[in-house]
């Protein structure tokens, strides 16, 4: 299975982000096929890691939703911190996902 992951990630120093990459490590060790949209702005060891995000620019989370769409993931998990996700930004990725098929 081929599954997003949306959130934050080490290098980050947050719960959320150390949360995720122990989600990637499981599924990954059950042979699914694994990739990581998440912020700009850090240096990411996991190849897998696309930078996209950025939290002041609304375009970004269109960008993260097209590449979502365009890379026909079969799971989408989206992780998330209130005080890490622009709240107008949010509900529009939300709403383009879901307006190009995503549920």
């Amino acid at each position: 299975m081929k599954i997003a992951i949306v959130g934050r990630y080490p290098p980050q120093k947050c719960g959320i982000a150390y949360y995720n990459r122990d989600f990637v490590e499981a599924f990954r060790q059950l042979g699914h096929s694994v990739e990581i949209i998440t912020f700009k702005g850090f240096k990411y060891k996991d190849k897998k890691a696309k930078s996209i995000l950025s939290l002041n620019n609304p375009f970004s989370y269109f960008a993260a939703a097209e590449y979502i769409n365009s890379n026909n993931f079969d799971k989408i998990l989206i992780e998330h911190e209130y005080l890490h996700y622009n709240v107008v930004f949010l509900p529009m990725f939300l709403f383009w996902l879901r307006l190009r098929g995503k549920r």
